[in-house]
């Protein structure tokens, strides 16, 4: 997802890159684990319809929050670009605090609804 990132062109993040292949990668990866918590529960057809889109949009707006804070990174303290193997080091920080923080709202959120 960060490498769609880093091979954007121009200065303006653009909404339209949550729309590239490797960010709907991510988005169905996380949507899927999403679902898998409550496959095995009883509930209706449209209970489950309803649940698995909202899990689309909240990994979607996950991925895109997550690009929005990395895109700064795509530059150097000069307004130059980095290199590709230093924005990904830079940007892992990032990575690693959406996880635990998205990780912790949706056990929370699980952990209400149960």
């Amino acid at each position: 997802m960060m490498k769609s990132l880093f091979n954007e062109k121009g200065s303006e993040f653009r909404v339209e890159l949550v729309a590239d292949p490797a960010v709907q990668e991510f988005v169905g990866a996380h949507a899927s684990a999403l679902d898998s918590a409550f496959e095995k529960v009883d509930m209706s057809e449209a209970m489950r319809r309803r649940l698995t889109r909202s899990n689309y949009i909240f990994s979607g707006m996950k991925a895109f929050h997550e690009l929005h804070e990395a895109f700064p990174s795509l530059l150097d303290e000069n307004g130059d670009r980095k290199p590709f193997e230093r924005f990904l080091n830079d940007v892992q920080s990032i990575d690693k605090t959406y996880n635990a923080n998205y990780l912790r709202a949706e056990y929370n959120f699980v952990a209400a609804s149960a």
